[in-house]
């Protein structure tokens, strides 16, 4: 009879499990910032789409597309595999992917990523807006303010103090205001691009 060492066990306790979640929206915050301000000014083909752009520009980032690999080794994405298995197979069974089981650890780790794409990329959209305004980037700003159906004053204020423009920005009127707001994002993009 063997017996069962429940030491082992116990070097497990305590273990952070990696947050696929967190961890791509992170990543997709991290490459909207790395984003040149001619690909963030591609926002305004995107309007009230920002899941969209998102997806169109930094996907291979936060999920190791085109050459499916986020990871380098095996054991890295073990790592991240680790405690969610139940995350693993809730994305087997919802994409229907069939051989997900049977893949490498970096395969298994790259089926998460590719299920939570979309999501993370709402996540992030929501974690901007929700954020203080002054606690922006000028990238992010840039975005927001390119992606918003409508002239969102509350950034345009923001991006009004940041490129020094408060006193044009405070006296526009209904024929200088478009103007004024083009300006403003004009420098917004010259300051984000140092």
């Amino acid at each position: 009879m063997n017996k069962i060492n429940y030491r082992f066990f116990d070097q497990f306790e305590g273990i952070e499990v990696y947050d696929y979640e967190a961890a791509m929206i992170e990543d997709i915050r991290n490459a909207l910032n790395d984003l040149s301000v001619d690909l963030i000014s591609t926002a305004d083909y995107y309007p009230g789409m920002p899941e969209r752009f998102l997806e169109v520009m930094v996907e291979h980032i936060a999920t190791g597309l085109p050459d499916s690999c986020y990871w380098e080794y095996d054991r890295q994405a073990d790592c991240c595999l680790f405690g969610n298995y139940d995350l693993l197979e809730k994305t087997a069974n919802m994409a229907e992917f069939d051989d997900v089981m049977a893949g490498s650890p970096r395969e298994k780790d790259e089926y998460i990523r590719e299920y939570l794409f979309l999501y993370a990329c709402e996540q992030a959209y929501k974690e901007l807006t929700d954020e203080c305004y002054d606690y922006l980037t000028d990238k992010e700003l840039l975005f927001l303010l390119l992606i918003s159906e409508e002239w969102d004053l509350d950034y345009l204020n923001v991006a009004a103090k940041r490129v020094d423009m408060s006193n044009e920005w405070n006296r526009a009127d209904s024929e200088n205001f478009m103007s004024v707001v083009y300006e403003i994002i004009k420098k917004l993009k010259e300051r984000a691009s140092v």
